[in-house]
């Protein structure tokens, strides 16, 4: 007669798992309000003195999914260090970025080379939950502004920085003989050849997925080509059409840099 199979510790909680985590869930998505209404209810519960927030993200785009969170700018008049700060309220995640207002007025007005429009279209598509002088308001407009105009065109320090910084790691992709080893050196070409790309057309550009999203909407034959070559080599490990899209993009700018090149600071 064989032994009845006797349940270990790991065994228990993986059961134990199974059978309550989804009522936990249940209960906290139960206890969930409408995105708007929990974000208003944070703004006044946790910073009631606060000048200006700004609801921004997916829930502000009407384009929240079942992982959405909250994502809260809180503006204040005091001096003091930017704080970006996680809460959950009302069943809701929330980010905050708790900053002085000049902090949010130098981003939005002083915008100088940044091409990463990251906060500015957080203003520009933020829903204004509260705002004590008309501080928010002024900086939307000036952010839908800007977004509008597009970012500034490469200087030729940037042009070059880019070229050289491009040329190196092209060449330790070519010379690459490891397919494991171009997999490190891959992912940073890629986006550096995109950010030139957008640079040099000043379209804006981004980050991880908003960096894609941007080489998509600039709708451009050489943006199509580097997302189409990248997913080859990430899916059969060939580099050569990749290696060429790369120095396609160089060529917009002048090819590759070598010699000559400089920079202090």
């Amino acid at each position: 007669m064989s032994a009845k199979p006797v349940l270990d510790l790991k065994s228990l909680f993986r059961l134990w798992y199974r059978l309550f985590m989804p009522l936990t869930d249940w209960a906290t998505r139960m206890d969930k309000v409408d995105g708007i209404t929990a974000a208003r209810s944070f703004v006044e519960t946790c910073y009631r003195h606060c000048m200006a927030a700004l609801l921004c993200g997916s829930v502000a785009r009407n384009e929240a999914t079942l992982n959405s969170d909250l994502d809260i700018l809180i503006a204040i008049e005091e001096e003091g260090p930017f704080l970006r700060k996680t809460y959950r309220h009302h069943g809701w995640f929330v980010e905050a970025f708790v900053a002085p207002r000049t902090f949010y007025e130098e981003k939005i007005l002083q915008r100088g080379n940044n091409r990463n429009p990251s906060l500015l279209s957080s203003f520009a598509e933020a829903m204004i939950l509260k705002d004590r002088t008309n501080f928010a308001q002024k900086l939307k407009e000036k952010a839908i502004e800007t977004l509008e105009q597009g970012p500034p065109p490469l200087t030729t320090q940037e042009r070059d920085q880019y070229r050289y910084i491009i040329t190196d790691w092209l060449d330790d992709l070519t010379d690459s003989t490891a397919h494991a080893e171009a997999l490190f050196i891959a992912p940073e070409l890629i986006v550096k050849s995109a950010e030139l790309l957008l640079a040099h057309h000043r379209k804006w550009s981004g980050e991880r997925r908003w960096l894609y999203r941007a080489l998509l909407a600039s709708d451009h034959e050489l943006a199509n080509q580097l997302v189409a070559t990248a997913s080859e080599f990430y899916r059969t490990g060939s580099k050569d059409s990749l290696i060429e899209a790369t120095e396609s993009i160089l060529s917009l700018v002048g090819g590759k840099l070598y010699e000559g090149y400089s920079r202090t600071g």
